[in-house]
This record gives structure tokens, sequence and C-alpha cells, in this order.
């Protein structure tokens, strides 16, 4: 059975730590976080079983991510092209997989009438209805692509790590946050690799989850006050200005 664990273990949001100091002194006042602010980390490709981190100390590669789930959120993009450039712009993209926002105006090998069919009154675009987010829209899956970005936030970290799931590894993350026993927000997890391959054969790294411990009530309020609600206004924000990076095109 998983233990509660004290606030001090995490340096964040110990009294008085030294982490805290520094993100109490490093961000003028009315500032909050950003999307630029953390790094960012995805799941390698080739199914490589350890994660790269870079962060300001440098590139590290670790086998496990450990830390609390201080965000957890679906995000889903449409790109103009299959193959989209490396610093491209989608067309659509949505926090909730419901309701999409269009913020570039290449529509690439996309067709613009099927898209305009599922405008809103309001301007969105019903994301569920979209014809490339139906299976088979790209040979074997979907065009739109699918992910989920957690925030995890390291033992001696002051600010969380961002994960972006991709398709390959929705299944195993989707399940394992509906199966805890806490809000995700009180719960400190472990996020390993393995190698699989796809129905072709082709490997590709999956994401392996695991309950680690569980905070108290109000140790999760707390990450929730600070973290959480912070973060879902900042990723949002990235979202609408098309800052996040394009997905790694995984096997769904």
């Amino acid at each position: 059975m998983s233990t509660e664990m004290t606030v001090s273990t995490y340096q964040a949001l110990a009294p008085n730590s030294r982490a805290a100091r520094a993100m109490a002194a490093n961000f003028a006042t009315g500032e909050t976080i950003s999307f630029a602010d953390l790094t960012t980390v995805s799941v390698p490709t080739g199914g490589i079983t350890q994660w790269q981190i870079e962060d300001i100390t440098g590139s590290h590669s670790v086998p496990e991510i450990v830390g609390i789930c201080c965000y957890y959120a679906p995000y889903g993009v449409l790109w103009p092209s299959k193959e989209p450039a490396e610093n491209g712009r989608p067309l659509l993209v949505t926090n909730d997989l419901i309701s999409a926002t269009k913020v570039g105006d290449d529509y690439g090998d996309l067709d613009p009438e099927a898209i305009a069919a599922c405008r809103r009154d309001d301007g969105s675009y019903d994301w569920q209805r979209l014809p490339y987010n139906q299976y088979g829209s790209a040979g074997y899956g979907r065009r739109c692509k699918e992910q989920r970005i957690m925030a995890i936030l390291r033992q001696d970290d002051t600010m969380p790590i961002l994960v972006r799931v991709s398709p390959g590894s929705l299944k195993p993350i989707t399940q394992f946050i509906r199966k805890l026993p806490v809000p995700f927000f009180e719960a400190v997890i472990s996020l390993t690799l393995q190698r699989v391959k796809n129905q072709g054969g082709i490997s590709y790294a999956q994401i392996v989850p695991r309950l680690v411990e569980t905070l108290s009530e109000e140790q999760g309020e707390m990450i929730h006050r600070l973290y959480t609600q912070t973060l879902g206004d900042a990723v949002r924000a990235a979202a609408e200005r098309a800052e996040i990076p394009r997905s790694d095109y995984d096997i769904e």
C-alpha cells in the first residue's frame, strides 16, 4: 500500500527551502509559470528506453522519471501536412478533445470545406466531427494527433518537467490515470520506457507508468494551487499560440 509523504521531501514545497526561495526570487511581481519556462521531454523514437532530459545543467539520459504528477490534460493537433516541418504551425489545436481552435492559415493537403463543415457558430471547431479525426483518415490511424501532457515535479526541482505522451503510449497512460486511488495531483508516479513493436514489426518506446506514493489531501491542495491551476493556464495559452512543438509520429 502507498504511504503518505511529508511536504519537506520535495524541495520546492518545503518551507523556507532553497528551491522555494529561488522560485520566489526569480519571478518578478505578477509573473507566473509559462510553457517556455518548462523543460519538455518527449518519448524517444526508435524504441530507445532512456529518457533524454535537457535542462540548464546540460543533457541527461535517465531510465526513469519519478515525481508528483502536478498536471495532466489532453491535447490534440491537426497539421496541414502528413509530414509537418519542424517549425511549422498546425491548423487546429484542442485542449479538451471536444472544441478546437484554428491557429493557422495553411490548409496544406487538407480539404478546407471539410474543415469548415465542422465550424461552430462561436468560431470553434467540433473536434470529434472532423473527418481527419476518424480512424483510417491517415491510412492505419487518424490524421488528427492526440496526446496527453503531464507535468512531473521531481524531488529536487523547483519547476516541473513537461512530458508529452505521444499516441503510442496513450492507452497505458489513460488507463493508469483512471485507476489512480487519488486525484492525479496527489500521486507520486514513475515513468519508465519499454520497447514494443507495431503490427508492421517496427520498434517504438512505450511509457510504463507506476504509482509510487500518495500525498495527503492537504499536500495535494498545495500542489493544485501552486502548479496545477497555473500550468493549465500556461499550456492553454501556449497551445493557442501554437507554441507546443510538433508531435512525434508514434505508432497508434
